[in-house]
């Protein structure tokens, strides 16, 4: 039955006010912080030249997003707010999809508590302010199961685009999105071997060879060792990091229990018992979203409901999506166990809340309801206070963003030519020093330096840039990179060497001043 037009309207307008509350309160104001060393690969520090190559070719992703970027800051420049305008467009536009989608699997309500929850979501908020790929590749990965859904229903030539589309713009955005991509296709040809006749068979064959055929080049890329999905941070998935993305990082992005992802899985086991009852809690919504969805599942299969059915394809697709890509990955990491990290699992925060949100809506008594939405309510407000408030400087969803922006700006008062030594990779300040007669250079002596040694490098780097007779130097620690080595160097060596100046302090570095002259 079709549905009235004042209720479409009501529910137009619905997502429009919840898309506004979400870009103004929940995602505007923090789009000028400090970009970080992730994002400044996407400026054109990297974009251009031979590097711009690199990041096409060599690069841990996929070319689409260095592309889009490339373009976007000829169009709009590459200040921190344009930087992260297309993240906040998609997470927006990813709200959107998610509630059109969700009304086709379940009904309205469903629809709006799983959109709610996914507005508010500290990992979602996250990655809407943040200059990465991965909110283009949440969005993607929706619009490939709402294109396919429509698809099967209608078998209009549009949405069989739609869906092709989004699935090859997903792969070249995003190794990962292959876990969503390859969950799609089991659906589509598990729905072909039960009726080879269907009248989508075509578009079945040619969706397929289209999307290999478009996927083809990448793959080669990887196999010729061009391009390559390993890097020093990923680690392996195993049953410990299920659990920690399921029941820590998507259902409240880690600022609850706030323990570092990198640390053993026993530092989590120490915590405090009272987490584990929110895990609990998260858990036991999420088995009955399962629970629900199987049971319809089973009823649909033994009632034999004929095409396009009541609920059985779109049952059978919420479930592979969100099943498939966990254990395809636990059987990845067997053979390439560097293989993980938490944000490039972000497509899985749909499916799991909209299986939150079923649970909750099968619960029989109406005040049940009413309770376990204001449990949920009230954790996603406490969590969205430590995420902004209480927490901002420790290490939730991702580590903290240090504003290399306000060491860049007093480092303008210098008068004289001078190199800003960091504990990490420096591209954000070489985004912020382009202009300036400052220099970045990566505190690089060996971890058994000795003095001469430590002076030795320091006087190189600075000969390299020119500088004869510097009056000083400064050394910029970042407190979120973990780089042990670089503390020990500054703490022991360099201040012995030369004369502490001045130190300040910026959120998230420690910054050295030290003289020539001692």
């Amino acid at each position: 039955m079709p549905t009235k037009p004042s209720v479409l309207w009501q529910h137009r307008l619905t997502i429009g006010l919840l898309l506004l509350v979400a870009a103004v309160l929940a995602r505007i104001p923090n789009l000028n912080e400090s970009l970080w060393y992730d994002e400044v690969c996407y400026t054109s520090v990297l974009l251009e030249g031979t590097s711009f190559k690199r990041m096409l070719f060599h690069d841990v992703h996929p070319p689409l997003y260095p592309l889009l970027m490339k373009g976007w800051i000829e169009l709009f420049g590459e200040s921190e707010i344009s930087m992260r305008l297309p993240s906040l467009l998609f997470g927006l536009a990813s709200l959107a999809v998610l509630f059109a989608l969700t009304q086709a699997w379940f009904d309205r309500r469903v629809g709006l508590l799983a959109t709610v929850l996914m507005a508010f979501s500290p990992v979602h908020l996250w990655y809407s302010q943040e200059a990465k790929n991965n909110m283009l590749l949440l969005l993607l990965t929706l619009l490939t199961l709402y294109g396919l859904q429509r698809a099967w229903v209608t078998n209009k030539a549009k949405y069989w685009l739609l869906f092709i589309l989004s699935a090859v713009l997903a792969l070249l955005t995003n190794h990962f999105s292959l876990w969503v991509i390859l969950a799609a296709f089991i659906w589509l040809w598990l729905q072909a071997v039960k009726d080879p006749r269907h009248r989508s068979l075509k578009w079945i064959a040619g969706s397929t060879v289209a999307v290999a055929l478009a996927y083809l080049p990448v793959i080669i890329l990887i196999l010729r060792g061009t391009e390559s999905p390993g890097k020093e941070y990923l680690r392996p998935f195993t049953f410990a990091e299920v659990y920690n993305l399921f029941l820590v990082y998507l259902s409240h992005g880690n600022t609850l229990r706030t323990v570092s992802p990198y640390a053993p899985f026993r530092a989590a086991l120490e915590q405090h018992w009272g987490f584990f009852l929110i895990d609990g809690f998260f858990a036991l919504l999420l088995l009955t979203g399962l629970f629900v969805a199987v049971r319809q599942w089973l009823r649909c299969r033994k009632e034999s409901v004929p095409y396009p059915g009541a609920g059985l394809a779109e049952t059978e697709l919420l479930l592979l999506t969100f099943l498939v890509p966990p254990v395809a990955l636990l059987v990845a990491s067997s053979f390439y166990p560097e293989i993980y990290i938490e944000r490039s699992m972000i497509f899985l925060l749909p499916p799991f809340l909209i299986l939150i949100a079923s649970g909750v809506m099968a619960l029989p008594r109406p005040w049940w309801r009413y309770v376990v939405v204001t449990i949920l309510l009230l954790v996603n407000i406490v969590s969205l206070a430590n995420y902004w408030v209480v927490k901002k400087d420790a290490w939730t969803v991702y580590k903290p963003n240090p504003d290399w922006r306000a060491f860049a700006r007093d480092l303008r008062h210098e008068t004289s030519k001078t190199v800003v030594f960091t504990s990490c990779p420096t591209l954000a300040m070489e985004y912020y020093l382009r202009d300036s007669a400052m220099v970045a250079r990566w505190l690089g002596p060996g971890r058994n330096a000795s003095k001469q040694a430590v002076k030795a490098y320091i006087w190189r780097q600075l000969n390299r840039q020119g500088i004869r007779y510097p009056q000083y130097f400064y050394v910029a620690l970042n407190k979120y990179w973990g780089d042990a080595h670089a503390r020990k160097l500054n703490d022991e060596l360099i201040s012995q060497l030369y004369a502490l100046v001045e130190k300040r302090r910026y959120f998230g570095l420690e910054v050295y001043k030290y003289g020539f002259y001692r």
